[in-house]
């Protein structure tokens, strides 16, 4: 009778722990790795992103020199691989924090300087060499031509389109949603932890009890995550995105890989924890039958 007293409670907080697990480890990955700048920033180092975006814009350029007569050196002299780079980190630390920041500032210009610098340089040089008349038409050119560069620039760097979803609205949706990550993390926390010490304290006469019905609900919690993910993973369901950008496909697919094999060592972690729990409640029956 007393086991069948135990039981119905450890079993029903065993499956309430399951899924505070769950949410805890969720929101946990969400908030300190999913939306985190260091992870988006680190993908883009890991994959050579700002190579990669170096080369498509310096292939676009080379290909606009047929029609529009502005030799490709003209742009690319202005910008390195380490602009390139540091445009892409800002893009990402500025919109992520429009998510993470409640007080949300307005995104400041990314300075293109050198670029507007030297496009101005080519054109005095060419008006001064074949006596353009420098006039409205020639700075309405000139503007046209820096702001069509810049564009392009900034369109090429936004390798995670996340530009695109904040004039989307979808980077405003996501902080609405952002706001509630805290507490839910927390509640999920407080649940599991309020679910192992009613466990420990039904079973506190025999602790490998405790120890049986904790593991079992890590387990399950773990294997519930851990089947997705692995199916998602090595299913290649991450690769079948029609993304014609070759940047922005690697970019999207290796940072999506990358959040998977997070999810994937978090899961194996309290797999492993929770097989210890099984071993030592082996152990500590033994220890009573002796």
């Amino acid at each position: 009778m007393k086991i069948t007293e135990k039981y119905v409670p450890n079993l029903i907080l065993s499956i309430l722990l399951v899924f505070s697990l769950i949410g805890t480890a969720a929101a946990m990955i969400a908030k300190y790795y999913i939306i985190s700048e260091d992870t988006f920033m680190e993908n883009v180092d890991e994959n050579n992103i700002a190579e990669l975006t170096y080369n498509e814009i310096e292939k676009y350029f080379n290909g606009s020199e047929a029609y529009s007569g502005i030799p490709a050196d003209v742009y690319m002299s202005a910008i390195t691989k380490e602009d390139i780079a540091t445009i892409i980190n800002i893009k990402i630390s500025e919109n992520l924090s429009l998510i993470t920041n409640f007080d949300k500032v307005p995104m400041e210009p990314i300075s293109y300087e050198n670029l507007e610098r030297s496009i101005s340089d080519y054109f005095d040089k060419f008006a001064h060499e074949n006596n353009v008349e420098i006039n409205d038409d020639y700075n309405n050119q000139l503007k046209k031509t820096i702001d069509t560069a810049i564009s392009e620039v900034d369109e090429f760097c936004d390798v995670y389109m996340l530009d695109f979803m904040y004039k989307k609205n979808i980077i405003d949706k996501a902080a609405d949603i952002y706001i509630y990550i805290d507490p839910i993390m927390y509640i999920f926390m407080g649940l599991s932890v309020l679910c192992i010490i009613l466990i420990c304290g039904i079973s506190r006469k025999k602790i490998r009890n405790a120890f049986y019905w904790i593991s079992m609900s890590l387990i399950c919690s773990s294997a519930l995550m851990l089947l997705p993910t692995l199916y998602v993973k090595f299913s290649g369901l991450a690769e079948r995105f029609i993304i014609r950008n070759e940047t922005i496909y690697t970019a999207i697919t290796s940072l999506i890989s990358k959040v998977l094999n997070t999810m994937c060592v978090t899961e194996l972690v309290m797999l492993a924890v929770g097989a210890v729990l099984v071993i030592l409640c082996a152990v500590t029956s033994k220890k009573d039958e002796e």
